[in-house]
């Protein structure tokens, strides 16, 4: 098999040592790509509701994801100080 391989090259014309000489780079690929509008830096994750096995990819801006996480924290301080204080309602 390796004597068919070397043959055929030999026969082709073509040095074994030497590589493949790599296509030359489109037209397209020379000249730089338009720059996109910066725009707000999104955050995207994958939640997986309740009840549910499929899951919902939520994007949402930098600051937003901020302020949801900063929120869901404040939410739990409050449950546990509720909880410390010996819940909700009259004492």
């Amino acid at each position: 098999m390796l004597i068919a391989l070397m043959s055929a090259l030999l026969l082709a014309g073509v040095d074994a040592a030497s590589p493949a000489p790599s296509p030359a780079p489109p037209a397209a690929a020379a000249s730089p790509a338009p720059a996109k509008p910066k725009g707000p830096d999104l955050v995207c994750v994958e939640e997986k509701p309740t009840g549910s096995h499929f899951p919902k990819r939520i994007c949402m801006t930098r600051d937003q994801a901020d302020l949801a996480e900063r929120q869901a924290k404040d939410a739990m301080s409050n449950r546990i100080e509720i909880h410390r204080k010996g819940g909700i309602g009259p004492s």
